[in-house]
C-alpha cells in the first residue's frame, strides 16, 4: 500500500467519521476528538512503509503523547472560567510539550515503560475529569464543523506520515496524538455556547482518550508478538470500543452534581 493510497483511504475513513460528529454534541464531539482518528491511520501506513516494530514505536510514543494532551486539556477545562481561549490554547499546548517531553525522557525506548507511564498520565487526567463537575445546559450542543476537523485531522496524519520517514518513529506518533482535535473542539464550544460547555467537551475527550489508549497498546502488543495486522486491528477497535462505553457510562453515571446553566446566557462568552 503506497503513501498515497493510505492517506485517500484515511480521508475518506475521516471525512465519514467527522460529518457524524458534526451532527452531535459537546459531550460527543469531545470524544470523537479523543479517539484514534489520526493515530489509526498513522499506524497503518506507517506499518505498510516500514514495518511492525517500527509501527509498535510509533503506537508507543502516541499513547504518551494521548495521555499528556488529555492532561493539559483538562487542565484548560479547570482553568476554563479564568483564562480565554488564546491563553487557554497556550496553557494546553504548553502541559502537552513538557508533560509529554518528560514522560519520553523518562520512559526511554521501552514500549513496556511507555505503556506504564500513559496509563500513569491519564490516572491522573481522570481523577481530575471526576473533580470537574458536568453542568447541565439547556440547549443544543452542536459538534466542531467538518470545515475546521477535517483539514485538521488529515493535516496531522499526513504530517506524522511523512515525519516518520525522516525522524524516529516515537514523534510521528506523538505528532499524530496532539490534542488538535481535542483544542478544537473545546474552542468552538467555548465560542459558541460559554466557558461551561468546556466541561461537556473535555470529559467526552477523556472517554475517547481511554479508547485510545486501549486501541494502541493492543495493537501494539499484536503486532510485537505477531498477532497479525488485521486481526489485531480488528480486536483492538473492539476492546477501545468497549473500553469508551463502559467508561462513558461511568462518567455519566458518576458526575458531580451541578446547577442547571441556560445557553442563552453563556452564548459567544468574550472571555
Amino acid at each position: 500500500m503506497t503513501l498515497s493510497t493510505s492517506l485517500a483511504l484515511s480521508a475518506a475513513a475521516l471525512f465519514t467519521i467527522l460529518s457524524i460528529q458534526k451532527r452531535a454534541g459537546a459531550r460527543v464531539s469531545g470524544l470523537f476528538a479523543g479517539l484514534p482518528l489520526t493515530t489509526a491511520p498513522c499506524a497503518l501506513i506507517v506499518f505498510a512503509d516500514q514495518g511492525a516494530l517500527i509501527a509498535a514505536q510509533t503506537l508507543s510514543g502516541a499513547m504518551v503523547a494521548s495521555s499528556a494532551a488529555c492532561f493539559g486539556l483538562m487542565t484548560f477545562a479547570f482553568l476554563r472560567a479564568y483564562v480565554g481561549r488564546i491563553m487557554g490554547s497556550f496553557i494546553t499546548m504548553a502541559v502537552f510539550a513538557a508533560v509529554c517531553a518528560l514522560a519520553l525522557l523518562a520512559a526511554g525506548e521501552s514500549i513496556h515503560l511507555r505503556t506504564g507511564v500513559a496509563c500513569a498520565l491519564f490516572a491522573v487526567a481522570l481523577g481530575m475529569s471526576r473533580l470537574l463537575p458536568l453542568p447541565h445546559i439547556v440547549g443544543t450542543l452542536r459538534g466542531c464543523p467538518i470545515a475546521i476537523t477535517f483539514p485538521l485531522a488529515l493535516g496531522a496524519v499526513s504530517l506524522a506520515a511523512v515525519l516518520c520517514r525522516a525522524l524516529p518513529a516515537t514523534w510521528g506518533g506523538v505528532l499524530a496524538a496532539a490534542p488538535i482535535l481535542g483544542l478544537a473542539a473545546i474552542l468552538v464550544n467555548h465560542f459558541n455556547f460559554g466557558y461551561d460547555a468546556v466541561a461537556h467537551a473535555a470529559k467526552g475527550y477523556v472517554t475517547g482518550v481511554a479508547s485510545k489508549l486501549v486501541f494502541c497498546a493492543v495493537l501494539m502488543y499484536g503486532l510485537v508478538f505477531g498477532l497479525g495486522l488485521w486481526l489485531a486491528f480488528a480486536i483492538a477497535l473492539g476492546l477501545a470500543g468497549l473500553a469508551a462505553a463502559t467508561l462513558n457510562v461511568m462518567q455519566t453515571k458518576l458526575a458531580l452534581p451541578a446547577a442547571q446553566i441556560s445557553l442563552k446566557s453563556h452564548a459567544f462568552a468574550k472571555t
